[in-house]
């Protein structure tokens, strides 16, 4: 990912880590511990995929909506599982970075789309997290 982490939670299990990239792009990335993993085999992985799956709908009013594309262009250009959520249209950067942070169609849709869902919905991904975990314990 890249060197310069933004925010960065630690916890037992292991590390939420946010980093803007050279190119100027916001990852955020769940490494795991390497010990904690073994216990649950591949049920880490299919959190990872819910994880990025439902952080795909949570951003989705907070992105700007003219004709959607930039909107769809997040599952189509997610590897989901791969812990980087992605909207990859020939402008999407522009968006982000350079306008306003509110629309006058939809006061919640706008620039800074992912950094803005974060500040509203951390708690909630964080409790997300946590139940997946829970639940895949659970089962196993």
């Amino acid at each position: 990912m890249g060197s310069n982490p933004l925010l960065q939670i630690k916890g037992p299990r292991g590390v939420l880590t946010q980093v803007k990239t050279k190119s100027g792009k916001i990852k955020v990335k769940l490494d795991w511990d390497p010990t904690y993993a073994p216990r649950f085999g591949g049920a880490l992985q299919q959190v990872q995929n819910e994880l990025d799956q439902e952080i795909l709908r949570i951003v989705s009013p907070y992105i700007p909506f003219l004709t959607g594309t930039l909107e769809k262009s997040g599952p189509i250009s997610t590897d989901i599982g791969s812990g980087e959520v992605d909207h990859a249209t020939p402008y999407a950067g522009d968006q982000y970075y350079n306008t306003a942070d509110t629309r006058p169609y939809d006061p919640q849709r706008g620039g800074h789309w992912g950094d803005r869902m974060k500040a509203d919905k951390l708690p909630q991904i964080e409790s997300f997290v946590r139940k997946r975990v829970k639940a895949h314990d659970r089962n196993r």
